[in-house]
C-alpha cells in the first residue's frame, strides 16, 4: 500500500486498522471456517528510508520480513538508510 503525503505517524494507525480488519474476517471454504489470517507489515517513509521507489520498496520489504521473523502478525518500521543497504530493527 502506498500512502501519499503520509508520514510514519499517519501511516501506522492506517496500517494497524487494515491488519485488524483482515484479522477479523472469517473465511469459509467448503462449509468450514478457516483459521484466521494475520498480516505482517513493513513501513518505510520517503525520504527517510529511500529516495527512489526501489529503495523504499526494499526498506519496506526488509521491515516486513523482520516482522515475520519477530513472530508474525505485527508491523515493523524500517530503520534502514539507503546508503547502508542494511536494516536495523528495535
Amino acid at each position: 500500500v502506498v500512502l501519499l503525503n503520509a508520514d510514519l505517524a499517519a501511516a501506522l494507525p492506517i496500517v494497524e486498522r487494515i491488519c485488524l480488519d483482515i484479522k477479523r474476517k472469517q473465511c469459509i471454504y467448503r462449509d468450514q471456517t478457516l483459521p484466521g489470517i494475520t498480516v505482517s507489515a513493513g513501513l518505510a517513509q520517503y525520504p527517510l528510508h529511500g529516495t527512489s521507489a526501489e529503495e523504499l520498496l526494499r526498506a519496506a520489504d526488509e521491515a516486513m520480513y523482520a516482522a515475520k521473523n519477530a513472530g508474525r502478525d505485527r508491523i515493523e518500521v524500517s530503520l534502514a538508510h539507503p546508503e547502508s543497504k542494511t536494516l536495523a530493527q528495535p
